[in-house]
């Protein structure tokens, strides 16, 4: 059995991430926020899904529908992750694997309800901005990082690396500001939420879709932070290209 495999991560309103977990069930279960479900949604039957398997009694939010050429077949809802089913086991997804399926579920969704007809659409296209939760990754090396201010960290020489950090949580902001946000993470954690209360050195990122904000979560509110970019970061859009000045013809002037 291997002891790490490399799976794709689908979160709630973000693009999937490729991710590296330990090839056990305590790595699952913290990935999916519980107990874990095994199912098999797609034609390619050697690739797994895994989901929370309480995910839709706990009113998990809507993540991905998993669609038909007829149709809608199911919605995952919270976070899952996608692997190669080895059998007896499971194991790391082929470079083609996380491709096509990083491909497949690039765009987030939202589960919005039309007439009595559930459907999936994307939160920028009903004006919908998305959040997403990042805290120090576990270790001594990050002990004098964690719960500190930007002014004990200036004052130790220390900048804010989003390589530090790791990525634990999405989801739609409907309407809420950072401070409401904190308060929801401090006092009614979602059901699926791993991490520890939003605190002192944790970042929100906000996108609407075409831009994207990070906010340092410091002793006293929220400080705007300039290139913190992650792996779920909207790409950059290419620079306009500057035009040249048309070259002048060479010859005497008559």
């Amino acid at each position: 059995m291997a002891e790490k495999i490399d799976v794709l991560i689908v979160s709630p309103c973000s693009v999937p991430r490729v991710a590296q977990i330990e090839n056990t069930l305590d790595a699952k279960q913290f990935a999916v926020g519980g107990y874990i479900e095994v199912i098999h949604p797609f034609a390619d039957r050697d690739v797994a899904v895994v989901v929370n398997e309480e995910g839709k009694l706990l009113g998990l939010e809507p993540n991905r529908a998993i669609q038909y050429p007829n149709g809608i077949k199911d919605i995952i809802v919270g976070s899952f992750i996608i692997c190669r089913d080895a059998g007896e086991d499971f194991a790391s997804l082929t470079p083609q694997q996380m491709s096509y399926y990083a491909e497949m579920f690039k765009s987030p969704e939202i589960l919005v309800n039309i007439a009595g007809d559930y459907q999936m659409m994307s939160p920028y296209d009903i004006g919908e901005k998305t959040y997403r939760i990042y805290q120090l990754k576990p270790g001594d090396e990050y002990r004098g990082l964690r719960f500190t201010g930007l002014d004990g960290l200036k004052g130790a020489g220390q900048n804010i690396d989003p390589q530090n950090y790791r990525f634990v949580y999405s989801g739609a902001l409907h309407g809420r500001n950072l401070e409401e946000l904190y308060q929801q993470f401090n006092l009614e954690h979602p059901s699926d939420f791993r991490g520890h209360s939003l605190s002192v050195s944790d970042v929100v990122v906000i996108s609407d879709g075409k831009s994207e904000t990070a906010y340092f979560c410091d002793s006293m509110g929220f400080a705007k932070l300039d290139g913190f970019t992650t792996p779920e970061s909207l790409p950059t859009p290419p620079a306009p290209k500057k035009s040249k000045p048309p070259k002048k013809k060479g010859g005497d002037a008559r």
